[in-house]
């Protein structure tokens, strides 16, 4: 349980999930849109997306709480900086495999999205969407993920200039409505100051 490391140290950032690790996946970053061939319909839905967390935001903004918090998870592998901190919220139409019925009903795109995409579906576990939200000017530590075998798929709806995220030793720049798909167990430090943002 989390004890396992990829065995290739001539990468200088190893795969350390928190809680499980299946060997010889690959080491890969950010994964290339076109071996994803649902990214597009994500894409394109993008302003539709922003209307309705708008319609959120304006409703239930209460739903938003710390997207860090005790848990699976091992000792120095999550910085304290992270937990139950406010600078990085989230609010879950899906968390770990159940439905909030009342935000599906209004985020109706959203819903019927997810419906249509190869989510794996494991009861108590997975899948889990969200709205992700960072104050302006919030800077997300490094730290890596629960699971090597999984992708974490990120649409950015709101973001300001000069934003970015580091998954291992890949940068990318933030762009709304491009979506990225990447691997969390490697080392990820994230630098994204958006003021609202969308996972799934």
């Amino acid at each position: 349980m989390g004890k396992a490391e990829r065995e290739d140290e001539s990468q200088p950032f190893p795969q350390k999930p928190h809680a499980f690790y299946l060997p010889d996946m690959p080491y890969q970053p950010f994964y290339p849109s076109e071996e994803l061939p649902w990214v597009r319909e994500v894409e394109t839905a993008t302003d539709a997306i922003e209307a309705e967390l708008s319609a959120f935001l304006a409703s239930r903004a209460q739903a938003f709480a710390p997207y860090i918090h005790g848990g699976l998870q091992l000792p120095g592998q999550t910085p304290d900086t992270l937990k139950y901190h406010d600078n990085w919220t989230a609010a879950f139409l899906i968390h770990d495999g159940a439905k909030d019925s009342e935000w599906s009903a209004g985020c109706p795109t959203v819903s019927a999205l997810m419906d249509t995409l190869p989510l794996t579906a494991i009861k108590g576990f997975s899948p889990s969407v969200l709205f992700s939200k960072l104050k302006p000017g919030a800077r997300i530590d490094p730290h890596t993920g629960l699971l090597n075998c999984r992708l974490i798929c990120h649409l950015p709806l709101v973001e300001p200039a000069g934003c970015g995220l580091r998954v291992g030793d890949e940068r990318r720049d933030v762009v709304r409505g491009e979506v990225w798909a990447f691997e969390t167990a490697l080392t990820t430090k994230h630098g994204i100051t958006a003021q609202m943002t969308a996972s799934c």
